[in-house]
């Protein structure tokens, strides 16, 4: 339930209680508070559900909550003034009394002598229950509070902290809890403490650049996050967080003129390139545009990151010389694997070594990478788990998480982290963040619709799942991150009932990686090789950005009052929008180049000829073709491709997605312009221009500076300005043109992508 669904899940929910039915509002309101704890409208929302439930307590409970919660967003943006002060009158109305937060007291009972005692003799959690019975003064809160959360209690942590916000005056112990409860993403909490502080102290830089990197998780109102954050630099103009997160919110916006502004004002030398460089592409590259002459100081800040962003750039770039230096500087930070452990069982050795041979599986965005993963899926030559929920896996950091030497421990970490590769309804996030936000991943994927009647929910058994991996995991003195992923596939095949024997290949649905993801999957495995889902350029392109599209209940009333709310949500729509664009158009760049060994499938072949098509694509992955290749099912059960927008009930082989016509989003002249800039993909990979013939780079740039007629329809839509939608749209101008200019360079590197052809002719 990400943000920029909010409102409509917010009247789904509303739809609901009309329909007097409850529990499926208070399973949405329960679901934004998961996601972003302290959202006043769920609080209501449960108010008007218990009330109507007849449980006016737990309905006055969730009241307070929400107006409490609010009255933080008033203090961070007045538009929700008139909100609380409707809210208000209702509560007092409702309940017939005022609005009141108790502080609770503890017990008034001294054992102050036996706790110095305890804490003598190191004995920490007997501390922490005795001082629960102690009378409450500054020191003692304070030392509740840090034993605590050092031992990683922080929910008792959290509850004590808003006792010592009460009675204790420290604005560093507050910025403390600030920072705990931001991690605890009680974020309408940390913004109210955050105020308190700057009223105490209107200098504490940190805390108004704490309201901002609240506000961005919480709200869409830019202008408040940049006001809050050029406060801090008002303060402190050598503060590097502040300014990155105000060149980024600009950028998230796509104000670039603003956001180069920024840039050339705060940044002073090379070593602030390096530390910015992820800015740079965005920003057409300001003053560091040559890269060669900062190198050096990005090498030494030794961050995978900061290293990562300059291996990308130089290929965005075509400093190839420079993008393979980066790349063995990246490679000798980032595969940090020890020594596999020497492996007795001779069965188990061999296996992991039949299991270098690894497929990652990539999508272009609306491809059909789903359905086409179905397809791999149950064939018994191949190891492979359903869904996309590994796609972060070998991001730095992440492994480092759930290691630990007691190996029952280690399992249940990473059962606890990826949770949701357990229950195909499970609304736990994983690493990675595969699908762009949305927290329920599986269901997203298709993995919760499974069966002929599509009431099958994708699960795996967790505590066969725990045993048969520490079965294999028990005798190994330390597992490495390569190691530990074999296993996971020994242990689902074993679970599915298949024979491990015949298995010779993983099938690894990585999707849409980050850079250093997929740099260490390449480095990490000898025989990586990697195997895209594509489908014409343009029409794939449309779908994806259509998934964006603003529906008429998300438009904003237009009036006077609310113009910044329809700017802001022009900016966040247009921005997802654009994005889209951006990643097809550059970022797959990085992929090809990374890759040591890549493929293409096309999807019109794949739904077209589908036996000729998967028997070549068997060829390539070096298994046996079968006829399991041609169901599309998900451990033995029926998988329904996911939905779109655009082809609501598409499933299996059905041909409607490839053949829609362009034009549900983009017009005659934006579909000439794009296949033009997409021009070096199509002739790569055999697709015909069709109707929207390419014109030459001269022309499509002169077409490139007007408004494109998809970007006129949301500024309507939104009834913006065309002044405010200028300032975003610069962008799009910039990165076209730089698209079109290095066409050449793409048909390049283009070239090592083999593509996958179907055998023997037409096949039906």
């Amino acid at each position: 339930m990400y943000k920029e669904n909010l409102i409509k899940h917010l009247k789904e929910a509303d739809e609901y209680i009309k329909q007097n039915n409850l529990q499926k509002p208070f399973e949405i309101y329960q679901g934004i508070l998961a996601e972003v704890p302290g959202q006043p409208d769920s609080y209501y929302g449960l108010y008007r559900i218990f009330m109507l439930n007849g449980d006016k307590q737990k309905a006055k409970h969730y009241f307070k909550e929400g107006l409490l919660k609010l009255s933080i967003s008033v203090e961070f943006d007045k538009l929700h003034k008139s909100i609380f002060d409707k809210w208000i009158v209702e509560y007092e109305k409702v309940f017939n009394e005022s609005l009141f937060i108790p502080i609770s007291e503890k017990e008034n009972t001294t054992c102050k002598v036996i706790i110095q005692k305890l804490i003598k003799q190191k004995k920490i959690k007997d501390i922490l229950e005795k001082i629960k019975s102690c009378e409450v003064d500054e020191k003692l809160l304070i030392l509740w509070y840090n034993i605590a959360k050092d031992i990683g209690k922080e929910n008792e942590a959290i509850q004590v902290a808003f006792t010592i916000l009460a009675k204790v005056d420290d604005k560093e112990l507050w910025f403390d809890i600030l920072k705990l409860f931001t991690k605890n993403a009680l974020y309408y909490d940390a913004i109210k403490i955050a105020l308190k502080i700057i009223n105490k102290d209107e200098k504490y830089h940190e805390a108004y650049y704490y309201i901002a990197v609240l506000g961005s998780m919480i709200e869409y109102n830019y202008d408040g996050i940049i006001h809050y954050l050029n406060k801090a630099l008002e303060i402190k103009p050598d503060y590097n967080e502040a300014i990155g997160l105000l060149i980024s919110t600009y950028i998230k916006i796509n104000y670039m003129q603003e956001a180069e502004a920024v840039f050339n004002k705060y940044v002073k030398d090379k070593k602030q390139c390096a530390y910015f460089i992820d800015y740079l592409f965005d920003l057409g590259f300001c003053k560091c545009s040559d890269l060669e002459s900062f190198k050096d100081d990005v090498f030494e800040l030794n961050e995978i990151f900061k290293t990562s962003e300059l291996y990308k750039l130089s290929i965005l770039t075509t400093k190839y010389d420079l993008a393979k230096e980066s790349a063995k500087h990246l490679e000798k930070i980032s595969v940090l694997e020890t020594q596999p452990a020497k492996i007795k069982d001779k069965k188990l050795r061999k296996k992991m070594q039949e299991f270098e041979n690894v497929v990652a599986f990539h999508t272009i965005g609306r491809g059909g990478s789903f359905f086409f993963h179905s397809l791999i899926d149950g064939h018994k030559e191949v190891a492979s788990y359903p869904g996309v929920y590994m796609k972060g896996y070998f991001e730095p950091g992440v492994f480092g998480v759930m290691k630990s030497v007691d190996k029952k421990e280690h399992i249940a970490k990473f059962m606890d982290i990826y949770d949701a590769m357990f229950d195909g309804k499970s609304a736990k996030r994983v690493p990675g963040d595969p699908m762009g936000g949305n927290i329920n991943v599986g269901v997203t994927s298709g993995l919760s619709t499974l069966g002929e009647n599509r009431d099958i929910v994708f699960k795996v058994d967790k505590k066969r799942f725990a045993e048969l991996m520490y079965g294999y995991l028990k005798d190994y003195k330390s597992v490495t991150q390569k190691e530990f992923f074999k296993i996971i596939h020994f242990v689902l095949e074993e679970m599915r009932g298949d024979d491990l024997d015949k298995k010779k290949i993983i099938f690894y649905h990585i999707h849409n990686p980050g850079t250093t993801s997929h740099f260490r999957y390449t480095n990490l495995f000898s025989n990586a090789r990697d195997l895209i889902m594509i489908r014409n350029w343009l029409q794939s392109l449309e779908s994806w950005m259509h998934t964006h599209v603003p529906e008429i209940e998300q438009k904003p009333e237009t009036n006077e009052s609310n113009y910044l709310i329809r700017l802001n949500t022009f900016r966040v729509t247009y921005e997802k929008m654009l994005g889209k664009m951006d990643t097809r158009i550059f970022h797959l760049r990085v992929l090809f180049f990374t890759s040591k060994d890549m493929a293409a499938v096309k999807l019109e072949d794949v739904k077209n000829t589908p036996e000729a098509t998967m028997r070549a694509v068997a060829k390539w992955m070096g298994i046996e073709y079968d006829e399991s290749l041609l169901k599309a099912e998900f451990m033995g059960e029926k998988f329904h491709s996911n939905k779109s927008k655009l082809n609501p009930t598409i499933s299996e082989f059905d041909k409607k997605a490839i053949k829609r016509k362009v034009g549900v989003l983009f017009s005659h002249s934006d579909a000439v312009l794009l296949n033009t800039v997409l021009r070096p993909w199509n002739e790569t990979f055999e697709y015909e221009e069709g109707e929207f013939k390419y014109v030459s780079i001269e022309e499509a740039l002169a077409m490139n500076e007007n408004i494109m007629d998809w970007e006129r329809k949301l500024i309507d839509f939104f009834e913006i300005s065309e002044e405010d939608a200028l300032k975003s749209i610069k962008y799009r101008k910039q990165k076209l043109a730089l698209a079109l200019n290095t066409q050449e360079q793409v048909y390049e590197e283009l070239k090592k992508v083999k593509l996958i052809k179907p055998e023997g002719g037409k096949i039906e």
